[in-house]
């Protein structure tokens, strides 16, 4: 069996590294009690390294601000990553690291590192940058999805936005997708909470949504945050009806943890209901067809 604990987490500013560091083992110490194989932190929720190195006193402009928390940002990844690696193996667990701006040559990107008990694994950028990202912050998009091979089987990470593009995750296949998500609103925490339910049902395979919630308003990357976190499962054969192996309460704080039998995950591939995961090539044979003419209304029937 595996154990997946998946965050809704809490962004805050706090006093410095060490008050971070205390956090983490806090909430990994948490999920270790509860038997995690994985634990899933949400988008956006390192740049509480940042902060935590920041000055007390914002700016007063939002282009500035950002300009000044993204290189921050990038000074402390390491730092960041680094902790991660270290708690990771104290507490014997995988973890998909919350993800910050990591700078990559001369520009910025949105990277989740992923680590597991005995080092870092690797890392996934952002491939698709949302319109507020595109216009208001200098993030470029990644460019490369990866797989990762663990004891329970492939991972994926798609970060918020990029679950909502079903060809992303056809490409990485994984048994296990991490949604670590950022959103500032309802609308925005629900569009990624369906586009999780979709990306399980369609690839057969199990999503974690893993929201970021509060903020800090003069941070305005994270400045105000909504979520619910939940693990979903296709809604087939040795699964709840409803797909739902694990819901929190909106906007609470927590880990959602949900166990899922490997086995399990297999038997409904093979013979569920139905078999997206393996009919899915199918859909690229139907070429779209001539347009459709409109009916006039007033024409008599023939």
């Amino acid at each position: 069996m595996t154990r997946l604990a998946v965050a809704a987490y809490p962004a805050e500013r706090l006093p410095g590294l060490e008050a971070l560091e205390a956090k983490l083992d806090a909430w990994l110490s948490d999920a270790a009690e509860h038997g995690a194989d994985l634990a899933v932190f949400p988008e956006y929720a390192g740049i509480e390294a940042a902060l935590a190195a920041a000055p007390a006193e914002p700016l007063a402009d939002d282009a500035a601000q950002t300009k000044a928390d993204f290189a921050r940002s990038a000074a402390q990844a390491g730092a960041y990553r680094d902790l991660v690696v270290h708690l990771a193996h104290r507490h014997r667990v995988h973890v998909v690291a919350g993800s910050l701006p990591v700078q990559e040559g001369a520009s910025y990107v949105n990277r989740a590192y992923i680590v597991g008990p005995d080092g870092l694994l690797g890392w996934q950028d952002k491939c698709i940058l949302t319109p507020w990202e595109r216009q208001n912050t200098p993030l470029y998009a990644g460019t490369r999805l990866h797989r990762f091979e663990t004891p329970f089987g492939i991972l994926g990470v798609l970060i918020c936005y990029d679950c909502e593009f079903p060809l992303l995750a056809r490409q990485l296949d994984a048994d296990i997708l991490a949604v670590p998500a950022c959103t500032d609103s309802l609308a925005g925490q629900v569009r990624v909470r369906l586009s999780a339910r979709a990306r399980a049902l369609e690839g057969q395979c199990i999503t974690c949504h893993a929201p970021l919630l509060g903020g800090d308003p003069a941070c305005p990357l994270i400045d105000v945050n909504e979520g619910q976190a939940g693990v979903f499962a296709p809604p087939d054969l040795g699964f709840p009806d409803d797909g739902i192996l694990g819901d929190g309460a909106p906007n609470g704080a927590g880990w959602v943890v949900a166990q899922v039998d490997p086995a399990t995950l297999q038997h409904s591939r093979s013979q569920g209901a139905v078999a997206p995961r393996r009919h899915w090539p199918e859909s690229a044979r139907c070429a779209l067809g001539d347009a459709i003419r409109t009916l006039d209304p007033n024409a008599p029937l023939k």
